[in-house]
């Protein structure tokens, strides 16, 4: 697995109000966040969470290494 690998397949949650709403969106931001934190584990299927800049919600990034 390449960090910055073009097979990256990000799945991004946003909590909104308890409800699970699924926006698939991709950032290079948080792909290389992301793979600096998991670069030395060797699962293929990771995930990752973080609090949001909007302080009430809670972020959900699920990542498939292919």
């Amino acid at each position: 697995n390449t960090a910055g690998s073009e097979d990256v397949k990000l799945f991004f949650w946003q909590q909104v109000t308890g409800l699970g709403q699924e926006v698939k969106t991709w950032t290079r931001k948080t792909q290389s966040q992301y793979l600096s934190k998991k670069k030395n584990e060797n699962s293929s299927l990771y995930n990752f969470t973080e609090v949001s800049r909007n302080r009430t919600r809670l972020t959900f990034f699920k990542f498939l290494i292919s």
